[in-house]
């Protein structure tokens, strides 16, 4: 059976593993084990049941420089756990396969542009745009619209039938006289 481990910030600097689903069965009952490396070299750990993880692999991580996000692939053998720390730089396993022939045809579709033709084409590289932020908001302008006239909400229409007149703009006023006063909305 084969299990593949991420391993965390906490798993390099303490020199643990967390115990995964995979683990947990495996090891279950046993508290040394023995975990061998590519090159043969085996390490005696310890499972901490109560912590949930194996300790005693801090050699290990220090020999083949992992860091943190890189994945080893554990193979378990009997009584034994062998692992096998995956490079850097490689795709996943099963993506391998369907990422490799689709780079060589993108490369090729791709013709040789220079200067405003590469611009034209849609380079992936945008145009540096310097942008000036403030704590205090200002006006947003939109210098391709067009300046819209204001016009008056749409109760605007019901009041005059009321005998409410429109004032001026904003702020709407509407006035309606009523003998000697007035009334304003």
């Amino acid at each position: 059976m084969t299990a593949r481990y991420v391993l965390t910030s906490t798993c390099i600097q303490t020199g643990t593993m967390a115990l995964t689903v995979s683990l947990r069965q495996h090891l279950l009952g046993k508290e040394r084990v023995r975990f061998v490396d590519e090159d043969g070299e085996v390490y005696e750990v310890e499972v901490d049941w109560k912590q949930g993880v194996v300790r005693g692999l801090l050699p290990y991580y220090q020999k083949r420089r992992l860091a943190v996000n890189e994945t080893i692939l554990l193979h378990f053998r009997g009584e034994e756990v062998e692992l096998k720390a995956t490079p850097r730089g490689l795709p996943r396993l099963g993506q391998a396969e369907s990422r490799e022939p689709a780079q060589p045809e993108r490369r090729e579709a791709r013709p040789a542009a220079s200067g405003k033709e590469s611009k034209e084409i849609g380079d992936p590289k945008p145009e540096k745009r310097r942008v000036r932020v403030t704590p205090y908001p200002k006006e947003v302008l939109f210098p391709n619209e067009p300046p819209r006239a204001l016009e008056p909400p749409g109760v605007t229409e019901d009041l005059r039938r009321l005998g409410f007149l429109l004032e001026g703009g904003p702020p709407w006023v509407y006035k309606a006289p009523l003998g000697r006063r007035q009334v304003l909305l």
